[in-house]
């Protein structure tokens, strides 16, 4: 029976998912390499008053297109500079999009609680919060990726004009937060979709020459204005080297598994996994059913043919799991309301939420006392709440069990990663910076490994010392930032003289064999490294 759409559990959907993103964020720091990255270029863009053209080290760069940086700046110009204001538009735009998926499911199925399920189980998937809470542009790129899926969706097999222009709107905002790939894979996937199902009337919709516009017009200006400004800098630097070579030449070879993405696909929805499995079942002659495995398959295969992987990359084939963990959570509710479940199916389901346990278990031992005591609480009421749903063996407590132990991992989780990603940040390195200093500021120089957060903390860029004679064509195409050679360094004495030299304990064996390291002393050691000074 059709159902009518609650806007009150849509707000407070909307409510309480904000909340959850936004528990502690204000005290992770910004990492590296990715994070900073992001947070650097909208803060020198502020400094320059440039809000077209991305900028990082007071130079111009092509690594993304403008719509995270619009982003970032909003934030920082509302709020200022801080680490909550960096997070809070990755957490706002998941948030947004655990209410679309709800919004989306609701207009698919007519379902409220397959709607809600769908949405709870995508704003608590493992592979998600992790997005919602990270300064990069996946979130951007999942919103309108969604958006895509529903109307390509929409205006195929309702044949309607009028959602084609919304799917390639959304297309639009998706190149201009990821480049040429948000338009490029939807593409192919709908064109095999349309052309297996053996609809060529179809092409008519898929061609729409209103939502072709639509598309150059949303995308047309931001291009325009970058090659107009920058010319074949900015063709070579952000279609050349960010795509074509990104496509072509691994930029991590030695983390360069072709199966990286089959690996994740029991990982990233748990821990739903085994609702997910039982989704796929339950709708096999609906067009949402072929349209989302098109989507799922197309999504997996798409990526691991690209030479360079990145875990987030097939991020937005969790939009299809979403909703098949939404339609296998209220299939299972609905089927087993007058009787218990079996032990087997019991397991079978709980085993889709068993690494939980097992995440907690590792996390704990791997922390100190100190920090661990949240999970060991969680870990407790997991236990508990798991224990409890075996003992009624019905699917609506298990369920809820599930929901409520991901809820209180992530929420204890959260002062765990601060100690783990401040290793990961320069926002400590910042601080022994300025405290070395004193009243008299020093040029910084980083040796090994550069740490982009380290300028985004000091407000002012640092050095890059090198120690590689032979660079990859990506480390020559996106190592922007001031460069200088041990040699050099070490011959020009005034700034030698004015120089302070941190070096990871990674690279210390390289910097002794420098001619550098014989002119130098060290001031100040930490956990994981050195700073030095000239003698």
């Amino acid at each position: 029976m059709e159902q009518t759409f609650s806007w009150k559990r849509f707000a407070w959907l909307g409510m309480g998912m904000f909340l959850f993103y936004l528990f502690m964020a204000w005290a992770l720091p910004v990492t590296d390499t990715v994070e900073s990255n992001y947070a650097l270029s909208a803060v020198t863009m502020m400094k320059h008053g440039e809000f077209l053209s991305p900028m990082i080290y007071d130079m111009y760069w092509y690594d993304k297109p403008i719509m995270a940086y619009w982003g970032l700046i909003l934030s920082y110009s509302l709020f200022g500079i801080s680490d909550l204001a960096a997070r809070l538009p990755s957490i706002v735009v998941s948030t947004c999009t655990v209410l679309a998926m709800y919004r989306m499911a609701f207009s698919i199925y007519q379902v409220e609680r397959i709607a809600m399920w769908s949405a709870i189980a995508l704003g608590t998937a493992l592979e998600f919060w992790y997005i919602g809470h990270a300064v990069v542009t996946d979130g951007y790129l999942f919103l309108f990726s969604m958006g895509i899926f529903y109307y390509l969706y929409r205006g195929i097999t309702g044949e309607s004009h009028r959602h084609m222009i919304y799917a390639y709107i959304f297309a639009g905002l998706a190149v201009l937060t990821k480049g040429p790939v948000g338009i490029v894979l939807p593409g192919i996937i709908l064109i095999l979709y349309v052309a297996l199902n053996r609809r060529m009337d179809w092409f008519k919709y898929v061609f729409s020459w209103k939502g072709i516009l639509a598309f150059i017009l949303i995308v047309a200006p931001w291009y325009g204005y970058m090659y107009h400004s920058h010319g074949d800098a900015f063709i070579h630097g952000f279609l050349g080297l960010h795509n074509v070579t990104r496509a072509t030449v691994p930029e991590h070879p030695e983390h360069n598994w072709w199966y990286l993405y089959f690996a994740l696909l029991p990982v990233c929805m748990m821990p739903w996994t085994s609702f997910v499995v039982r989704g796929i079942n339950e709708q096999k002659h609906a067009y949402i059913w072929y349209w989302s495995i098109f989507w799922f398959v197309g999504t997996v295969l798409f990526y691991t043919c690209m030479a360079t992987k990145y875990v987030t990359y097939t991020f937005i084939m969790l939009i299809p799991l979403a909703l098949w963990a939404g339609m296998g959570i209220h299939a299972g509710i609905e089927g087993y309301k007058e009787r218990k479940m079996t032990w087997r199916v019991f397991t079978l389901y709980a085993l889709g939420g068993f690494p939980f346990l097992l995440g907690l278990v590792i996390v704990g031992l791997s922390v100190s006392l100190s920090h661990s005591a949240y999970l060991w609480i969680s870990l407790a009421v997991t236990v508990l709440t798991f224990i409890y749903a075996a003992s009624k063996r019905t699917e609506s407590v298990l369920v809820c069990s599930m929901a409520t132990s991901a809820i209180i991992f992530y929420l204890a989780l959260v002062p765990n990663l601060v100690p783990v990603m401040e290793d990961q940040s320069g926002k400590v390195l910042a601080n022994e910076v300025m405290t070395l200093e004193g009243t008299t500021p020093l040029e910084v120089y980083q040796y090994g490994n550069y740490r982009t957060s380290l300028s985004y903390y000091l407000g002012r860029t640092t050095s890059f010392i090198h120690y590689k004679e032979h660079e990859s064509v990506w480390e020559n195409g996106k190592n922007i930032m001031p460069m200088v050679k041990p040699t050099d360094l070490a011959k020009d004495t005034e700034k030698l003289s004015r120089a302070l030299i941190y070096v990871p304990n990674k690279y210390a064996t390289y910097f002794k064999e420098t001619n550098l390291y014989d002119q130098v002393q060290p001031v100040e050691r930490n956990s994981l490294g050195v700073f030095y000074k000239a003698k």
